[in-house]
This record gives structure tokens, sequence and C-alpha cells, in this order.
């Protein structure tokens, strides 16, 4: 994998990235729906294994999108510090959304 990355170029790499951060989206605002449905009124027990599982998905991606960031930039040097620290930013959020919404069961 990490050689794989390696050869990406500078910009199929901050893609990839891109990707990723944008299925973390899609899984924070998944686990924020079931946890809404609940708190309003749906069945508790039918989602909260399923909030549980996706709010696990969404810490192994953060790890990963960290890891390819220090990569990214490390390898392909004289990138925008800016550009990694949003990205960075915004997954520690995603990740906090996803604990939020497992925190209601």
């Amino acid at each position: 994998m990490v050689m794989s990355f390696f050869r990406r170029s500078d910009d199929s790499g901050i893609d990839h990235i891109e990707s990723q951060v944008q299925r973390m989206v899609t899984d924070a605002r998944h686990t924020f729906d079931l946890a809404m449905n609940a708190v309003t009124g749906g069945s508790v027990a039918s989602v909260a294994d399923e909030v549980r599982l996706t709010d696990r998905q969404i810490n192994v991606t953060e790890m990963e999108i960290r890891r390819e960031l220090v990569i990214h930039f490390s390898v392909h040097g004289g990138g925008d510090a800016t550009e990694m620290l949003v990205f960075m930013n915004m997954i520690k959020d995603l990740e906090r959304i996803g604990d939020y919404n497992k925190n209601v069961f």
C-alpha cells in the first residue's frame, strides 16, 4: 500500500485523500441520521450496532487519511501546509461527529 501511494502523481494522491474524506462525511452523516432517528422515537436497539460499526470504520479511515497525508506531504514536499492542516482538522471533526453519534446510545 505505501509503495503504491509513493508512485502516485501529486494530484492523484490528493484525489485519493479527498475521496476518503468524502467517505468519512457520508459515514458521519449516516450515523447522524440513525442517531437522530433513534432519539426522535425510532428503535434504538435496531440501529445501535450499525452506528457503532460505522463509527469504528470512521476511526479507521481517519487513521488511514492521517498516514497518507503525512506520507504525501513528506514525499511530494513543497506542498501547501495549509491544505494538510485543513484536511487534518476536517477528519478530526468528522471523527468527533461519529463519536457524538455513537454516544447517543
